[in-house]
């Protein structure tokens, strides 16, 4: 692993994990989700690095080591530039960061491995209104209002040990504006279930049956939704939106016949173009 930056069409240098092994079979892009970083995917990044496939991880705007405000619509741009210039074969999007994956494949026409995706959060409907209907409000009061991310997720996560650590670690972020989480919506939800149709390239769902942050129901909507014939759906029993660890900015102990490797590494194979 090395660490590379890319400067953006604005100037912003956005930082990059770069797994690069000698001949990669393939170059996958991964996008992690909301208040994480490229740190999560290090574990990943260097599993299929072994196994030759180049991985390339960047911090999105306002996360991570990256600096500025976040941002949906420059992160696509952002995402849509590192696509062009490393020559990008697939997509690994992590919960919100499989939104991100879907808006991007159908203008690069690039398949994807979606794990954990946000169409929806765990907590009841009448709690999903009432945040998004008071988010929205804000977001034209005050925009530039920061909050904490969501009171009832940390609640959640800090249950357990892989969850402690991610609220504990100093390069996660847990503070945002209403307006960003206001555009955030564009990632989740029907808006995202609406641009899944235009989705023509192959893609994997990879969701754990125990995921304590998104909703396997939405996931399995968004099988229904995209528009790829190619494209399938793996419940994985006894694993949650950290797939055991797996993607985290933690060392774990994991074994080689992790599952999610093994799928990833498998799908990516089957949907390689030779040559």
């Amino acid at each position: 692993m090395r660490e590379e930056w890319f400067r953006a069409d604005d100037g912003l240098r956005i930082r990059i994990l770069r797994f690069r092994p000698p001949m990669p079979v393939a170059r996958a892009l991964c996008i992690h989700g909301l208040g994480a970083h490229a740190g999560y995917f290090e574990k990943l990044g260097t599993r299929l690095q072994a196994r030759s496939i180049e991985v390339l991880a960047p911090d999105l705007r306002g996360h991570g080591l990256t600096g500025g405000p976040p941002s949906v619509p420059l992160s696509l741009r952002d995402l849509s530039s590192l696509v062009e210039h490393y020559g990008v074969t697939h997509l690994i999007g992590h919960s919100i960061g499989a939104g991100f994956a879907i808006r991007l494949s159908p203008a690069h026409g690039l398949p994807m491995v979606l794990l954990a995706p946000h169409v929806r959060g765990t907590e009841g409907r009448f709690s999903r209104i009432l945040r998004r209907v008071g988010i929205w409000i804000n977001a034209r009061v005050r925009p530039d209002k920061e909050v904490v991310l969501d009171g009832a997720l940390e609640e959640r996560l800090s249950s357990d040990p892989v969850g402690k650590a991610i609220l504990n670690d100093p390069l996660s972020r847990r503070r945002f504006t209403y307006g960003f989480l206001d555009d955030l919506y564009s990632l989740t939800g029907r808006a995202i279930l609406h641009a899944a149709r235009h989705v023509r390239a192959p893609t994997l769902i990879l969701h754990g049956e125990r995921d304590e942050v998104s909703d396997m129901k939405g996931s399995i909507e968004l099988l229904r939704s995209l528009g790829t014939g190619r494209k399938r759906l793996k419940p994985l029993e006894g694993l949650g939106h950290t797939f055991g660890g797996l993607i985290s900015p933690i060392e774990m102990s994991l074994s080689e016949e992790e599952p999610v490797v093994g799928e990833v590494e498998s799908w990516i194979r089957l949907t390689s173009r030779p040559g």
